[in-house]
């Protein structure tokens, strides 16, 4: 990660990292539609289910991976398993 000062654009660089990182480990936790019963730790990540509500509304099958910044969401690749 970059420290603050160290370069312009060090806030979006490092949670572009944390996405990367949370993505790349292939884990979640299960699939939810709603995040509400959730505490979750940065870099934890959850499946969204077919009607999301709260905070995961209107991103359905995508994967929802929390981040220092909050939630983050990718679109999985097919065949991804």
């Amino acid at each position: 990660l970059l420290h603050a000062a160290q370069a312009q654009k060090e806030i979006t660089h490092n949670e572009a990292l944390v996405l990367v990182d949370a993505l790349l480990r292939g884990t979640v936790k299960a699939m939810l539609d709603d995040p509400a019963p959730l505490t979750p730790a940065a870099g934890q990540a959850w499946i969204v289910g077919a009607a999301p509500v709260g905070a995961w509304a209107g991103q359905a099958a995508k994967i929802a991976v929390f981040t220092e910044g909050g939630w983050r969401f990718a679109t999985a690749p097919a065949g991804l398993q």
